[in-house]
C-alpha cells in the first residue's frame, strides 16, 4: 500500500511539472504571438520593395542584354540606336531591338494600338539614317471582348543607309 502511494505521488509531481511546463509555453507563445502583427506589416512592406526592386533589376538586365546585342562602339551605331529610340510613340513598347552592326536593325514589341504601330514605321521613316522601315509580322493578345485589353505584338524591320 505504501509503494502505491509513493508511486501515485511521483505520477503527480510529474504531472504538475509538465502542467507548469505547457503553461509557460503557452504564455511564451503568446508573447510571441504579440509582435505578429509588426512581424506581417513588415514582411508586406518588404514585399513591395522586393517587387520594386525586381522591376528596377528587371529594367537593367534588358538594358544589358540590348547593349550587347550592340556589335560596335562606332559612332554609326549609336546613331542609329539613338534615331530609333526618338521615333518611338508613347503606348509602344520593345522588347527586343537587334541590330547587326551593318544595315539592319529588328526591332520587336507591342503597341496598344494599330495607329501606334503606323506611327513608329512613319517616324522611322523620317529619320537621317533610316532608308526603309517596313512591318513584318503582328499578331493580337488579350482579351478579345474588352477592346483596352488587347496589345498588338510587332515586328519592324528596319533597313539603314550604308
Amino acid at each position: 500500500n505504501f509503494a502505491f502511494k509513493g508511486i501515485s505521488a511521483a505520477v503527480l509531481v510529474i504531472y504538475i511539472i509538465l502542467f507548469g511546463l505547457s503553461f509557460w509555453n503557452i504564455h511564451s507563445y503568446n508573447s510571441k504571438l504579440k509582435d505578429y502583427a509588426n512581424v506581417l506589416a513588415t514582411h508586406k512592406i518588404k514585399v513591395s520593395e522586393k517587387a520594386k526592386i525586381s522591376k528596377e533589376l528587371g529594367k537593367i538586365t534588358k538594358t544589358l542584354k540590348l547593349s550587347k546585342s550592340l556589335k560596335s562602339n562606332k559612332e554609326k551605331s549609336y546613331r542609329v540606336l539613338a534615331q530609333i529610340a526618338m521615333s518611338v510613340p508613347k503606348r509602344v513598347k520593345f522588347s527586343s531591338v537587334d541590330y547587326n552592326g551593318k544595315n539592319q536593325v529588328v526591332i520587336q514589341g507591342t503597341a496598344a494600338s494599330d495607329q501606334d504601330i503606323l506611327k513608329l514605321i512613319d517616324n522611322l521613316g523620317s529619320q537621317e539614317l533610316v532608308t526603309q522601315a517596313s512591318l513584318g509580322q503582328m499578331n493580337y493578345s488579350g482579351s478579345t471582348t474588352d477592346t483596352s485589353q488587347i496589345q498588338k505584338g510587332f515586328t519592324v524591320y528596319v533597313i539603314v543607309k550604308g
